[in-house]
């Protein structure tokens, strides 16, 4: 069985783009259109009444919509042996990369997870090699993502998702356990005892 994992994310619409990539290669796990999101805090495995606080505190966030326009596929995670291949920005996200920092780790503080003291680094995961995936079949994935090209498309993120381990026999990595629309920005929303202390 598998541990708990547990995150916040915004939800990537598929539209007009994914569904157009070409197959993956064998050895690898292909993310479910339902599952692209780009992530707003990482809560790993806590309890669920802890990712639940955490939740509850994420319903008084504002200041959507934010916009990521398409750019390349790249590899994140160790250079020698990525963990993952990702769609990043073709531009920088400053009014993206301001609200994950200003708020990410109060998320991970309300469930006492362990806080993110990287930059944030705004991407759609879309592809993992398998655990057991052999170095050619990683070799191909590689390949796959270099041939890719994205349109010439800007995503509007405008709703945020608590995400857990999907439970079903099916192509879903995770399953969206709520969901709300962000409203424009509202500083009185935020709990003014979260301090702001990771930006």
């Amino acid at each position: 069985m598998l541990p708990a994992n547990w995150f916040v994310g915004l939800v990537v619409p598929p539209e007009g783009w994914f569904d157009d990539l070409p197959p993956v290669p064998s050895g690898t796990r292909y993310f479910h259109r339902e599952d692209l999101h780009v992530n707003l805090s990482f809560l790993g495995a806590v309890e669920e009444e802890d990712a639940l606080r955490a939740w509850e505190l994420c319903k008084k966030l504002t200041g959507g919509p934010f916009e990521f326009p398409l750019g390349v596929v790249d590899p994140i995670g160790p250079s020698r042996q990525p963990s993952a291949w990702a769609v990043m920005p073709d531009e920088p996200l400053l009014k993206l990369n301001e609200f994950l920092a200003m708020f990410r780790n109060d998320i991970a503080q309300a469930a006492r997870a362990r806080p993110d003291m990287l930059p944030p680094r705004p991407h759609i995961t879309i592809a993992r090699p398998k655990r057991y995936a052999r170095t050619d079949e990683r070799t191909k994935l590689a390949q796959w993502a270099e041939r890719i090209e994205l349109p010439e498309l800007t995503l509007q993120l405008q709703e945020v998702a608590l995400y857990t381990w999907s439970d079903e026999d099916d192509d879903h990595l995770f399953r969206i356990v709520d969901r709300f629309t962000l409203d424009p920005y509202d500083p009185e929303r935020w709990p003014k005892r979260y301090k702001l202390r990771y930006m």
